[in-house]
């Protein structure tokens, strides 16, 4: 079928302004109805510990979407770390994320971050990265 040139352009203009506009509206409804991930914090700096101590910090999370924010999984980097967290944050509430680290006692005299990795359903913030950092001192050593 044989379409004049002028029309093809036409064509092919209105075809893209109205996939345009189609596809605007529904991303801009998709947002409407997503959770959004907001962190103030994603490292805490303990400072220096003693070996062999168990550094614990609470992570806030707050949802300023207008869905559930599912915390879908907490992946700690190292069997050091062990996390504890609110699995449904719902739309405008807080919630937490607590990593209890222990610095090992042959990890003294060294500067450690501790990773850990957050899984969520943002599609802005789909995995996050939290770090616990500390100085590894060494233990002291008592005379009895």
């Amino acid at each position: 079928m044989y379409i004049p040139r002028k029309l093809r352009r036409e064509w092919t203009a209105g075809l893209a302004l109205a996939a345009a506009l189609f596809l605007t509206a529904g991303s801009a409804e998709a947002v409407a109805g997503q959770p959004r991930l907001v962190m103030a914090e994603k490292i805490f700096a303990a400072g220096p510990v003693p070996a062999g101590s168990v550094v614990s910090h609470d992570f806030i999370l707050e949802n300023t979407g207008q869905a559930d924010l599912e915390i879908i999984q907490v992946v700690p980097g190292c069997g050091c770390t062990v996390a504890d967290f609110d699995r449904l944050i719902p739309p405008g509430g807080q919630g937490r994320i607590t990593l209890k680290v222990e610095f090992y006692a042959e990890w003294a005299g060294r500067h450690l971050n501790q990773a850990t990795l957050v899984e969520t359903n943002d599609p802005e913030n789909q995995y996050v990265t939290l770090t616990v950092s500390a100085d590894v001192q060494p233990a002291e050593v008592r005379a009895d």
